[in-house]
């Protein structure tokens, strides 16, 4: 987990929030393996308002295949953390998905199918 790079701006470096962080980015490895060394993830939080209430998470994940990144923002700092790797993991779900469904289907050039109206009445 090298290739993890955690950001706070506005706000204090705590080591028990950067372990919290850490321990959420985790749920990745079911589709990332974050130790390998070309996948880059960048998390950042950020502190806005008059009173820093605000939270601003911003995760961007490169692979070789591309990037993905996700914005959330809360008032709760633990939902903040908890709801950008939820949407993170729901985003590559989807991008995964894609990539395995456009592999997988035919090729409309090579051995089409026919399924003609002889075949169904068998």
């Amino acid at each position: 987990m090298k290739n993890i790079h955690i950001t706070f701006r506005n706000m204090e470096r705590t080591p028990q929030r950067e372990e919290q962080v850490l321990r959420e980015l985790k749920k990745l490895n079911k589709f990332l393996n974050l130790d390998d060394p070309l996948l880059s993830l960048d998390f950042v939080i950020t502190t806005e308002g008059v009173d820093h209430t605000i939270y601003n998470v911003e995760l961007l994940v490169k692979e070789p295949e591309g990037k993905a990144v996700v914005h959330v923002e809360n008032y709760d700092i633990d939902l903040v953390i908890a709801h950008a790797v939820d949407k993170m993991l729901h985003e590559l779900s989807t991008l995964k998905g894609r990539s395995i469904s456009k592999r997988d289907r035919p090729d409309e050039n090579k051995n089409p199918v026919r399924k003609d109206k002889e075949d169904f009445e068998k």
